[in-house]
């Protein structure tokens, strides 16, 4: 049995090489994962719950590890608890404000130290990306977190 390749048979076969090559190369660079020879470097993230009920946040402490809960991955360490009394016009609704018993419910905001290597959209952490404006769901101590949106990523190093 001859096999015999034509001009064409190696150009498509190139061109599908190619084509996979691209093809991966971009799905690391969309997740941030083309920095994984980088080294891990310590950032503070800051998270901001819009609210929480006041007796659960009493349970959340200074040094609690914090995880994600939806990519069961470890993220840092509580390092600062901010907590505020909730702003009702926070809650509106084409301008109607929403009622509610305030007096049950806190703001928090919350500072965690983490390694991570640094990428254009954030932090990659693991094998995900975190980056400003993301909203998650993250579990701190005993504390599960909703709705906590990432307000804001600084590098310890700069």
């Amino acid at each position: 049995m001859k096999l015999k390749f034509k001009f064409i048979d190696l150009f498509i076969i190139l061109a599908c090489i190619g084509a996979g090559i691209l093809f991966v190369n971009r799905m690391n660079l969309a997740d941030g994962r083309s920095q994984v020879l980088q080294n891990d470097e310590k950032a503070e993230i800051t998270m901001a719950v819009p609210f929480i009920e006041s007796e659960i946040i009493d349970h959340l402490k200074v040094g609690d590890p914090v995880k994600d809960v939806m990519a069961n991955n470890p993220i840092g360490r509580v390092k600062n608890i901010e907590v505020s009394e909730i702003d009702p016009r926070d809650f509106s609704f084409e301008g109607k404000v929403l009622k509610f018993d305030d007096h049950l419910y806190k703001k928090a905001t919350i500072t965690i130290e983490a390694n991570g290597k640094k990428t254009d959209k954030g932090i990659l952490i693991g094998q995900t990306n975190y980056f400003t404006g993301q909203t998650n769901t993250f579990g701190a101590g005993l504390v599960k977190l909703f709705n906590v949106r990432i307000s804001g990523i600084k590098y310890l190093g700069e």
